[in-house]
């Protein structure tokens, strides 16, 4: 099936196409890269060399960088409060069935308070309890090695892969002041009254709409470049 572009039935210039398949193959590159990588820095030690959530986290980075769940404080910081969580559940007596499932729980409620939603903090914490012997029989050194030193060995490989390989998004022009109808403080407070988390920014919301009234004033030459 042919591809168009989006809200027309014009179809989509081939250089667009072929930066899509680009951004895919890059993606599933960076992948290969940041696990062998963090695999082999973790191996050096004599323990369990790299944890399953990692594999998850590789997804955000490689694939979606640019989402709020892909943020540095994001995966630094959902990893190591997950796995403090994960290692007290762990030693709370509890069922491990039980300890786990309250272990992701609170996993997730610390990560909201501490705004650093990361999706594998979940599995990080799940694995302090129930990956035994690997895991749960690590105790607290669980923290530091293997998830600190795994999720910090994967961030850097991100940077320097994404630098690398991935050219920064075009800016985006402001749209002209009178054919601007919504202000950035109406954004800010439509996502203000929205209960449920939005993987977007304000600023996000922003260059959307500017990137919609660039499309909308040349349908023609719409910024394909833009990302």
């Amino acid at each position: 099936m042919e591809q168009t572009l989006p809200g027309t039935d014009r179809p989509a210039p081939w250089h667009h196409r072929l930066d899509e398949h680009r951004e895919k193959w890059l993606a599933a590159l960076g992948g290969v890269t940041g696990i062998a990588v963090t695999a082999a820095i973790g191996a050096q030690a004599e323990s369990l060399p790299i944890v399953a959530s990692m594999g998850a986290s590789a997804v955000l980075l490689f694939a979606a960088p640019h989402t709020r769940f892909a943020t540095p404080w994001s995966l630094l910081g959902g990893h190591l409060v997950s796995a403090l969580i994960g290692v007290a559940c762990s030693h709370a007596g509890l069922p491990p069935t039980a300890g786990g499932a309250l272990a992701v729980g609170l996993a997730i409620l610390a990560m909201h308070y501490l705004h650093c939603l990361h999706p594998p903090g979940g599995a990080t914490a799940l694995f302090a309890v129930l990956g035994a012997p690997a895991g749960a029989a690590m105790g607290w050194s669980y923290v530091l090695y293997p998830i600190a030193l795994n999720a910090l060995a994967l961030f850097a490989c991100a940077v320097i892969f994404n630098r690398l390989l991935r050219p920064p998004p075009e800016p985006v022009a402001a749209a002209p002041a009178e054919k601007c109808v919504i202000n950035h403080s109406d954004l800010v407070y439509a996502i203000s009254r929205i209960p449920d988390f939005l993987d977007v920014e304000e600023e996000e919301l922003v260059r959307i709409y500017r990137l919609a009234m660039r499309h909308h004033e040349q349908p023609e030459g719409n910024g394909e470049g833009a990302t």
